[in-house]
C-alpha cells in the first residue's frame, strides 16, 4: 500500500469554512509558523482570551502585584515586555 505525504493533507480544513477566511488565515498561519488547522483551531481560544482581557481591571491588577512585595521575580518568571504590553496596551 502507498501511503500518502504527511503534507499532503495539510492544507485541508473542515469544508464549512468559507474561502474568504482561507485568504487571510493562510498568510497569517504561515507567519506565525502553525498550520493552517492550528491557526483555525486557535480563533475561539483567542477569541474568548480578548474577551476576558477586555473586562480586567487594571487597577486592580497593579494593586495586588503591590501587595506582594518587592522580592525581585526568581530567574524565569519574569512577564516578557511585550507581554504587558498585550496585556494592557502600554
Amino acid at each position: 500500500m502507498i501511503w500518502p505525504s504527511p503534507t499532503a493533507n495539510a492544507d485541508r480544513t473542515a469544508p464549512n469554512v468559507p474561502e474568504s477566511i482561507l485568504v487571510v488565515a493562510r498568510p497569517a498561519a504561515e507567519r506565525d509558523g502553525v498550520s493552517l488547522n492550528q491557526f483555525i483551531n486557535t480563533a475561539p481560544a483567542e477569541k474568548v482570551f480578548t474577551q476576558r482581557a477586555a473586562r480586567a481591571d487594571k487597577a486592580r491588577f497593579l494593586e495586588v502585584l503591590e501587595r506582594l512585595g518587592s522580592e525581585a521575580p526568581r530567574q524565569g518568571d519574569r512577564v516578557a515586555g511585550w507581554m504587558i504590553g498585550r496585556l494592557f496596551g502600554d
